[in-house]
């Protein structure tokens, strides 16, 4: 049995353009304290910004292109633009084009530390893996399974202490589809795999005592707030 929390959003990339009536306003800002000057861009740092702590705007003055990072929801996206106007000195209706470029989706697999990667540590190696799935791992280079659906945008990092992070993905819509499909593969894992040792895990969601393949659940463990996909 592992449960799979449900992915949360921890980063947004947002991409926007500024109107050219208003990109003056760029070229002559000045903010020592607050502005990394480079040659062609310059970076705007916003700390303790939303629920962030710290957003960042490189900004491309002759393009009047800016890229925001650090946004960490997206109801928090219109609030962050409003803030970039505010300090700069633009028109709120000079934002125009405001594409999210990339997020970032984190989230917890609660079993045995080694089960759900070792598992598809084995499956990797073999020729019955789905044509559509490309799993990777090179340890010395990034200590995390790699997972790529073909025919999906985006992809998922699986960490050995159960974390995995999708990339790549710019909705939400997107994310939850890479939920679900994580989900099937842990849990065609599970069905295939057996733990070599016993072990004791805690977590968020309760205390998991297992042994060879057999999970028991402390039924007095606070169950957590947050949606759980069980297998």
């Amino acid at each position: 049995m592992c449960f799979v929390s449900e992915p949360q959003i921890k980063n947004i990339v947002l991409h926007f353009r500024v109107a050219s009536e208003e990109q003056a306003k760029l070229k002559n800002f000045e903010n020592k304290d607050r502005v990394i000057q480079k040659r062609n861009f310059f970076i705007l740092k916003i700390k303790k910004c939303f629920c962030s702590k710290q957003m960042s705007f490189t900004v491309f003055p002759q393009k009047g292109s800016v890229i925001a990072t650090g946004v960490k929801s997206l109801e928090n996206i219109n609030s962050a633009l409003q803030k970039f106007t505010d300090i700069i000195g633009l028109k709120s209706e000079s934002i125009h084009t405001k594409k999210i470029v990339n997020s970032t989706y984190t989230g917890t697999i609660v079993c045995s530390e080694t089960i759900a990667t070792h598992c598809l540590l084995r499956n990797s190696r073999t020729e019955e893996n789905d044509k559509n799935i490309d799993i990777s791992f090179r340890t010395q280079f990034f200590p995390a399974i790699l997972i790529k659906w073909k025919n999906l945008q985006g992809s998922i990092n699986l960490f050995n202490n159960g974390q995995y992070v999708i990339v790549g993905v710019n909705s939400e819509e997107q994310a939850n589809v890479l939920y679900q499909q994580l989900c099937v593969l842990i849990q065609n894992c599970w069905m295939t795999s057996k733990p070599q040792t016993s072990c004791v895990w805690t977590a968020d969601l309760s205390s998991i005592e297992c042994t060879d393949t057999i999970l028991e659940v402390d039924k007095e463990s606070e169950m957590p707030s947050q949606k759980n996909l069980q297998i």
